[in-house]
Protein backbone atom coordinates (compact mmCIF):
# COMPACT_ATOMS: atom_id res chain seq x y z
CA UNK A 1 0.00 0.00 0.00
CA UNK A 2 1.42 3.58 -0.30
CA UNK A 3 2.85 5.05 2.03
CA UNK A 4 4.65 1.65 3.16
CA UNK A 5 7.90 3.86 3.85
CA UNK A 6 7.96 7.46 4.67
CA UNK A 7 11.21 10.14 5.19
CA UNK A 8 12.10 12.45 7.64
CA UNK A 9 12.11 16.10 6.94
CA UNK A 10 15.49 17.34 5.62
CA UNK A 11 18.21 19.90 7.44
CA UNK A 12 16.55 22.27 4.20
CA UNK A 13 13.05 21.97 5.97
CA UNK A 14 12.07 19.89 2.64
CA UNK A 15 9.94 16.99 3.49
CA UNK A 16 10.03 13.86 1.29
CA UNK A 17 7.12 12.50 -0.23
CA UNK A 18 5.69 9.12 0.49
CA UNK A 19 6.96 6.44 -1.46
CA UNK A 20 5.93 2.48 -1.58
CA UNK A 21 9.82 1.34 -2.60
CA UNK A 22 13.30 1.87 -2.55
CA UNK A 23 15.73 0.89 -4.56
CA UNK A 24 20.08 1.91 -3.79
CA UNK A 25 22.11 2.40 -6.52
CA UNK A 26 25.42 1.94 -5.71
CA UNK A 27 28.59 1.04 -7.37
CA UNK A 28 32.25 1.61 -6.83
CA UNK A 29 33.48 5.48 -6.88
CA UNK A 30 32.84 7.37 -10.32
CA UNK A 31 30.86 4.29 -11.69
CA UNK A 32 28.13 6.39 -13.08
CA UNK A 33 25.28 6.66 -10.13
CA UNK A 34 24.87 10.00 -9.47
CA UNK A 35 24.58 10.22 -13.83
CA UNK A 36 22.01 7.31 -13.59
CA UNK A 37 20.10 9.17 -10.71
CA UNK A 38 19.52 12.38 -12.78
CA UNK A 39 18.73 10.05 -15.65
CA UNK A 40 15.91 7.91 -13.67
CA UNK A 41 14.44 11.13 -11.74
CA UNK A 42 14.50 13.32 -15.35
CA UNK A 43 13.64 11.11 -17.63
CA UNK A 44 10.34 12.40 -19.05
CA UNK A 45 11.97 15.76 -19.56
CA UNK A 46 14.65 13.93 -21.92
CA UNK A 47 14.33 14.78 -25.58
CA UNK A 48 16.37 12.54 -28.00
CA UNK A 49 19.52 13.39 -26.42
CA UNK A 50 20.25 13.80 -22.72
CA UNK A 51 23.42 15.38 -21.30
CA UNK A 52 24.48 13.80 -17.91
CA UNK A 53 25.38 16.51 -14.90
CA UNK A 54 28.70 17.22 -14.19
CA UNK A 55 29.44 15.14 -10.89
CA UNK A 56 31.65 14.80 -7.74
CA UNK A 57 32.89 12.15 -5.41
CA UNK A 58 30.83 12.92 -2.58
CA UNK A 59 30.30 11.56 1.03
CA UNK A 60 26.11 12.32 1.11
CA UNK A 61 24.42 10.34 -0.25
CA UNK A 62 21.86 11.93 -2.89
CA UNK A 63 17.98 10.89 -2.86
CA UNK A 64 15.32 11.25 -5.92
CA UNK A 65 11.91 10.23 -6.46
CA UNK A 66 10.51 8.80 -9.28
CA UNK A 67 6.88 8.19 -10.20
CA UNK A 68 7.11 5.36 -13.12
CA UNK A 69 3.34 4.91 -14.26
CA UNK A 70 2.71 9.15 -13.83
CA UNK A 71 1.24 10.43 -16.77
CA UNK A 72 0.73 7.43 -18.33
CA UNK A 73 -2.57 5.45 -20.09
CA UNK A 74 -2.38 2.01 -17.56
CA UNK A 75 -5.43 1.82 -15.88
CA UNK A 76 -4.03 -0.53 -13.42
CA UNK A 77 -3.63 1.08 -9.94
CA UNK A 78 0.19 1.54 -10.19
CA UNK A 79 -0.34 5.34 -11.03
CA UNK A 80 0.32 6.89 -7.23
CA UNK A 81 3.23 4.46 -6.94
CA UNK A 82 6.11 6.55 -5.94
CA UNK A 83 9.85 4.97 -5.85
CA UNK A 84 12.52 6.61 -3.71
CA UNK A 85 15.90 5.93 -5.23
CA UNK A 86 19.18 6.35 -2.80
CA UNK A 87 22.68 7.41 -4.73
CA UNK A 88 25.03 5.73 -2.22
CA UNK A 89 28.75 7.44 -2.68
CA UNK A 90 31.38 4.68 -3.95
CA UNK A 91 34.27 6.40 -1.30
CA UNK A 92 35.93 2.91 0.16
CA UNK A 93 35.70 4.57 3.19
CA UNK A 94 31.82 4.39 3.24
CA UNK A 95 31.36 0.61 2.08
CA UNK A 96 30.84 -0.79 5.25
CA UNK A 97 27.63 1.49 6.22
CA UNK A 98 26.37 0.41 2.96
CA UNK A 99 24.82 -2.77 4.49
CA UNK A 100 22.98 -1.19 6.87
CA UNK A 101 21.10 0.39 3.98
CA UNK A 102 20.70 -3.35 2.11
CA UNK A 103 18.40 -4.80 4.77
CA UNK A 104 14.73 -5.70 3.68
CA UNK A 105 13.42 -2.91 6.43
CA UNK A 106 15.37 -0.44 4.08
CA UNK A 107 14.79 -1.24 0.49
CA UNK A 108 13.32 -3.38 -2.17
CA UNK A 109 16.02 -3.45 -4.98
CA UNK A 110 19.49 -2.73 -5.54
CA UNK A 111 20.75 -1.67 -9.18
CA UNK A 112 24.85 -1.70 -9.01
CA UNK A 113 26.85 0.31 -11.20
CA UNK A 114 30.04 -1.09 -13.14
CA UNK A 115 32.03 1.61 -14.93
CA UNK A 116 32.35 -0.29 -18.54
CA UNK A 117 35.68 1.65 -19.52
CA UNK A 118 37.29 0.35 -16.08
CA UNK A 119 38.14 -2.80 -15.08
CA UNK A 120 35.82 -4.61 -12.68
CA UNK A 121 38.21 -5.64 -10.22
CA UNK A 122 36.98 -2.90 -7.26
CA UNK A 123 33.42 -3.32 -8.46
CA UNK A 124 33.28 -6.73 -8.22
CA UNK A 125 34.94 -6.95 -4.68
CA UNK A 126 32.35 -4.44 -3.20
CA UNK A 127 29.72 -6.51 -4.58
CA UNK A 128 31.17 -9.39 -3.16
CA UNK A 129 32.07 -8.01 0.18
CA UNK A 130 29.22 -5.89 1.27
CA UNK A 131 26.43 -7.44 -0.67
CA UNK A 132 26.67 -10.92 -1.95
CA UNK A 133 28.70 -12.60 0.82
CA UNK A 134 28.28 -10.03 4.02
CA UNK A 135 26.02 -12.25 6.62
CA UNK A 136 24.09 -9.63 8.31
CA UNK A 137 23.03 -8.95 4.52
CA UNK A 138 22.10 -12.34 3.39
CA UNK A 139 20.54 -13.82 7.08
CA UNK A 140 18.26 -10.25 7.44
CA UNK A 141 17.04 -11.61 4.13
CA UNK A 142 16.67 -15.34 4.53
CA UNK A 143 14.63 -14.68 7.95
CA UNK A 144 12.33 -12.68 5.85
CA UNK A 145 11.57 -15.13 3.28
CA UNK A 146 13.05 -12.68 0.40
CA UNK A 147 15.41 -12.83 -1.95
CA UNK A 148 17.52 -9.21 -2.71
CA UNK A 149 17.03 -8.30 -6.34
CA UNK A 150 20.08 -7.17 -7.74
CA UNK A 151 19.92 -5.46 -11.23
CA UNK A 152 24.00 -4.86 -12.70
CA UNK A 153 24.10 -1.84 -14.91
CA UNK A 154 27.11 -1.26 -17.41
CA UNK A 155 27.67 2.38 -17.17
CA UNK A 156 29.53 4.36 -19.87
CA UNK A 157 29.42 2.34 -22.58
CA UNK A 158 28.74 5.31 -24.98
CA UNK A 159 32.70 5.98 -24.50
CA UNK A 160 35.50 4.90 -27.11
CA UNK A 161 37.20 1.79 -25.34
CA UNK A 162 34.44 0.80 -23.34
CA UNK A 163 34.16 -2.78 -23.48
CA UNK A 164 30.50 -4.23 -24.24
CA UNK A 165 28.20 -5.71 -21.31
CA UNK A 166 28.39 -9.23 -22.76
CA UNK A 167 32.43 -8.92 -22.01
CA UNK A 168 31.98 -7.20 -18.34
CA UNK A 169 29.19 -9.93 -17.60
CA UNK A 170 32.19 -12.46 -18.38
CA UNK A 171 34.97 -10.64 -16.26
CA UNK A 172 32.43 -10.16 -13.46
CA UNK A 173 31.87 -13.00 -13.45
CA UNK A 174 35.32 -14.37 -13.09
CA UNK A 175 36.71 -11.77 -10.55
CA UNK A 176 33.58 -12.77 -8.75
CA UNK A 177 34.79 -17.08 -8.74
CA UNK A 178 38.55 -15.79 -7.65
CA UNK A 179 36.95 -13.86 -4.80
CA UNK A 180 34.74 -17.03 -4.21
CA UNK A 181 38.11 -18.95 -4.34
CA UNK A 182 40.12 -17.19 -2.20
CA UNK A 183 37.58 -16.51 0.81
CA UNK A 184 37.28 -20.48 0.23
CA UNK A 185 40.92 -21.07 0.96
CA UNK A 186 41.43 -18.87 3.39
CA UNK A 187 38.37 -20.20 5.45
CA UNK A 188 39.67 -23.60 5.04
CA UNK A 189 43.14 -22.88 5.97
CA UNK A 190 41.76 -21.29 9.04
CA UNK A 191 40.08 -24.05 10.03
CA UNK A 192 42.89 -26.35 9.17
CA UNK A 193 45.34 -24.21 10.92
CA UNK A 194 42.89 -24.41 14.03
CA UNK A 195 43.13 -27.81 14.12
CA UNK A 196 46.50 -27.71 15.07
CA UNK A 197 46.80 -25.71 17.26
Amino acid sequence: GSNKQGGDTTPGGYEPPPFDETVVLCGASNSGKTALLHYLCNAKEKETTWNPPMTVTSLVANVGYVCPWEDTNDNGNNGSMTIRIIDYPGHPSLSSQLTGLLLPSATSRLVFTLDATQPVTVGAALLYQYILTHSQVRQSWVSEGKTLAVLVVCTKNDVKGAKNYKRMKIQLRNELDKLRKVDHALNESSVSGYGNS
